[in-house]
């Protein structure tokens, strides 16, 4: 499925659609010719994510996951009986790391540090270049999978953005790497392109097919700052910039009724994981 959203500043217009720029004109170009696509580098790594849906119902009062992949204790453990749903938190080196644990599933999930508010020229809350946090993310649960039960799907998630000076940059770096996209960037609003490509899985697993789901937009970010005074709260707002996002969810498809453990859990985990740089590096490609 293909979902895409715009809104114009000065009305509705009409979205073109054209196979490639060289099919619609082959001396084309624009701002972002100039970047270099092939380069996971260009994105900066907002939130990286592994879910794991367990194949039965596992114990949570043992897991010593976290111990054995940070080191040390979590900085946290919120435990809540009637959701049956434990969370350990803590600070990992570039970030936050953060463990969800269900009946039957788990999520780990890294975030960028806080905010300080104290500094005006800290701009988008990231942990850095792209290339690095996927290296480090993925190395870091290929250690742990061979712990992890027996799983039905699994996925890898993540929400990367690429810093732009102005809105309208933001646009044109879309384009670039959603090639099929036409609109006027100094125009278009709101712009939101979302699709599902799926392939079969090339890990060896028979029946296996893995979604890759991407969702592309436009987005600028403000700091919020409140001060609470006798007067009632004062808010004030820093533009901290503009950036072309990406999000992206690869997964193991639902309808699979086997279940992945072991060496070849880890395998299948690269191959998401390999997916997810393809498409950042490369743009939506079928």
């Amino acid at each position: 499925m293909i979902e895409i959203g715009i809104v114009f500043r000065d009305g509705p217009r009409k979205l073109v659609f054209s196979r490639s720029m060289s099919e619609s004109d082959p001396n084309a170009t624009t701002q972002s010719d100039s970047v270099d696509r092939n380069s996971l580098s260009n994105w900066r790594a907002q939130q990286l994510r592994l879910t794991a849906f367990a194949a039965e119902e596992f114990s949570q009062d043992n897991p010593t996951w976290w111990e054995q992949l940070v080191g040390e204790p979590p900085e946290s453990i919120k435990t809540e009986p009637k959701l049956k749903r434990i969370r350990q938190e803590g600070p990992v080196e570039g970030g936050r790391l953060a463990l969800t644990l269900l009946p039957d599933r788990i999520d780990w999930l890294t975030s960028p540090p806080a905010l300080d508010p104290t500094d005006q020229h800290q701009g988008f809350p990231t942990m850095g270049d792209a290339e690095e946090s996927f290296a480090g993310f993925s190395t870091m649960f290929r250690n742990w999978l061979p712990e992890a039960p027996p799983v039905k799907r699994i996925a890898f998630g993540c929400n990367l953005l690429h810093p732009a000076e102005t809105l309208e940059e933001a646009n044109t770096l879309l384009q670039h790497y959603v090639r099929h996209l036409r609109v006027d960037p100094q125009v278009a609003t709101d712009l939101l392109f979302q699709v599902n490509r799926p392939r079969d899985s090339t890990s060896g697993v028979a029946g296996l097919r893995i979604n890759r789901l991407s969702k592309w937009s436009a987005a600028s970010f403000q700091l919020a700052l409140v001060t609470v005074r006798s007067d009632g709260p004062q808010t004030a707002s820093e533009e901290l910039g503009f950036a072309a996002q990406l999000q992206l969810d690869v997964n193991t498809a639902l309808d699979f009724e086997g279940r992945l453990s072991g060496n070849t859990l880890t395998t299948v985990w690269d191959e998401l994981v390999e997916l997810a740089r393809e498409i950042a590096r490369e743009g939506d490609v079928p």
